[in-house]
């Protein structure tokens, strides 16, 4: 069998188990790649046991836009960002937490991530800041607006969120807080 393969019988077997479409019928949404049923999606999505609790990404859109070149940024284009700086953000909680880097505790009393723009901020950063946001909020820092609305790479943002976590740690000592 071809990669992808092994994938797609998985995602079959689990529509098999689902029982019940959603309403509209069975849409098809792609998953890496693959089409698979929209009730299969949702019933695999919730399947898997997680080490990290999910945040809410929320863009802080006034950070991103006040960046002149980027005053006329659309809406799609934002959204996006905002989807994959959390999907960055989960994926990297969720491997530090599986590889008992990151206790699940300390991100349990947030509930939304902050995707803020950060001049300079040329590493993935996280804090929190309870007198401009709530004490829910984690904030997301880095140079969003002067980087074309790209994220930063996997192991920036793990990294950035292991010295969060743990600022004490000799590969801190270089960045930022």
């Amino acid at each position: 069998m071809r990669a992808g393969r092994p994938a797609l019988a998985a995602i079959l077997a689990l529509s098999a188990c689902s029982g019940g479409q959603p309403e509209g019928g069975n849409r098809a949404v792609p998953v890496q790649g693959i089409e698979a049923p929209a009730n299969v999606v949702a019933n695999s999505a919730a399947a898997p046991s997680r080490c990290a609790p999910v945040l809410t990404p929320q863009l802080d859109r006034e950070s991103i836009v006040a960046v002149p070149a980027d005053a006329n940024v659309d809406r799609a284009r934002l959204d996006s960002l905002a989807e994959r700086a959390g999907a960055a953000f989960d994926a990297a909680a969720e491997r530090l937490c599986d590889n008992g880097k990151l206790d699940p505790k300390l991100l349990r009393p947030f509930r939304t991530l902050i995707i803020q723009n950060g001049s300079g901020a040329t590493e993935a950063t996280f804090y929190e800041d309870p007198h401009e946001f709530s004490g829910e909020d984690l904030i997301f820092q880095w140079i969003f607006a002067e980087s074309d609305l790209a994220v930063p790479l996997a192991d920036d943002v793990e990294a950035g969120l292991l010295c969060w976590a743990k600022p004490n740690l000799s590969e801190c000592a270089d960045r930022e807080p």
